[in-house]
């Protein structure tokens, strides 16, 4: 049994005459994949590929017998070696060149040889293709390694972790993302959300950390107001405690609630309860 099938599945038409979501198909694809059943290539753009599937000698007999396509068949001879042992990627463009064609001809002729089951023809896609690495199986008989799914899930946690350490941080995004990559000594952008919610406070960039670090763990513990602020945290300066809190309000990353105290998205009910 051959281990590839060279068998294809459009798969956005496959969602739509199944009802099923294209996000869900493809992650039963991925773990079909990490089990090593099926291949799922993401390339934007997959070049077409044909083989010969009958014999030198056969294929010299059908020349004879349809001359109309001898012509195409002498061409990828031609151009393409190895046609008989595997695929090959063609260029339609370049076949109707040397034949004075135009594609829409060259590709139906190509297809007609398909039909007479001279060669296997698979059309360039910009789709994903899916290719079946045995042979059909019965669902009963898949079976999956437990860390398969395991490691999978994980990986997606950690990923999901990094995405909220990244949106919830008070650093440069910029420098997030190069840290993330290994770079070292990046300095500020100065552009991203966060580096203009630095600028417009007036702080120097390790101030206002070191304030959103204190005022954001207090709220985390109690509610204040700001009269109370520049009391409970006294090593800075109470104008810019001020200016902070009122930043963080208007960016919805702090709330007042109904007794007009400070306190986090979510803690004004839990508290007064």
């Amino acid at each position: 049994m051959e281990r590839i099938s060279h068998i294809l599945s459009e798969i956005n038409d496959f969602c739509k005459n199944s009802d099923l979501k294209y996000a869900e198909v493809v992650m039963a694809l991925r773990l079909l994949e990490l089990a090593g059943y099926v291949s799922l290539n993401d390339v934007a753009y997959l070049s077409s590929r044909m083989m010969f599937t009958i014999s030198r000698q056969n294929l010299y007999s059908f020349q004879v017998a349809n001359s109309a396509l001898d012509p195409l068949i002498r061409v990828l001879l031609r151009m393409y070696g190895g046609t008989f042992e595997h695929y090959v990627n063609i260029r339609e463009d370049e076949i109707a060149r040397h034949l004075g064609m135009d594609i829409g001809q060259i590709m139906s002729k190509l297809q007609l040889l398909v039909s007479h089951g001279v060669i296997d023809y698979e059309k360039h896609t910009e789709t994903p293709r899916l290719t079946f690495l045995t042979g059909r199986m019965h669902e009963d008989s898949l079976t999956f390694i437990p860390d398969v799914y395991e490691n999978r899930k994980k990986r997606d946690v950690e990923r999901t972790h990094v995405m909220e350490k990244y949106l919830s941080t008070e650093h440069c995004r910029s420098i997030q993302l190069l840290s993330y990559f290994g770079e070292k000594g990046v300095v500020a952008c100065g552009i991203c959300d966060v580096c203009r919610s630095k600028s417009k406070s007036g702080l120097q960039p390790v101030e206002f950390e070191q304030i959103s670090q204190a005022v954001m763990n207090l709220a985390l513990h109690q509610e204040f107001t700001m009269e109370e602020l520049p009391q409970l945290l006294p090593a800075f300066s109470p104008d810019h405690l001020i200016e902070f809190t009122r930043i963080k309000i208007d960016a919805g990353e702090l709330v007042l609630n109904d007794k007009l105290r400070i306190t986090l998205p979510g803690f004004e009910t839990d508290q007064e309860s």
